[in-house]
């Protein structure tokens, strides 16, 4: 009985281990992207405390740190400007990582599916060549003997 063998298995072992590589870089850029994002949304927290307090010390009568205050909000919100472009910025390198990963998963997933198809046809080949084998043989002894079955 033959050995079922996928000649485009080194082929499939390489695209794998660049998918591999894909990933992990694709990782490292998704990484890099929510740090960002993750700034930003500190900013927007401590700008939001921020005028809770200011707000709290205006009720209470206090006015001594309004322009602190005021100053530290506009400041922020200069921050949180340059922080969305660095967002921008990381955002690029990351849907591209993320373009490449899709392409070599989408190649891998190809190759498997085609070895699949190759293996489900020779599993039928395979009981094929069973079954004329016992026919053969069943064949042979009806034949031998003059009776049949």
């Amino acid at each position: 009985m033959r050995k079922f063998e996928f000649r485009l298995q080194k082929v499939l072992e390489i695209k794998q281990k660049l998918r591999e590589i894909k990933k992990i870089e694709l990782s490292k850029k998704a990484q890099e992207y929510n740090k960002e994002v993750m700034k930003l949304n500190d900013l927007k927290d401590r700008k939001g405390r921020t005028i809770k307090e200011m707000k709290e010390k205006v009720a209470s009568g206090d006015f001594s740190m309004i322009d602190f205050y005021d100053k530290y909000i506009n400041t922020n919100n200069k921050l949180q400007s340059f922080q969305l472009e660095n967002i921008r910025l990381k955002e690029e390198p990351f849907k591209k990582a993320l373009s490449e990963y899709l392409q070599k998963d989408r190649e891998v997933k190809a190759l498997e599916n085609y070895k699949e198809r190759l293996y489900s046809d020779y599993v039928k080949g395979v009981i094929n060549e069973e079954q004329k084998m016992i026919d053969d043989i069943v064949g042979g002894r009806r034949n031998e003997k003059g009776v049949s079955y």
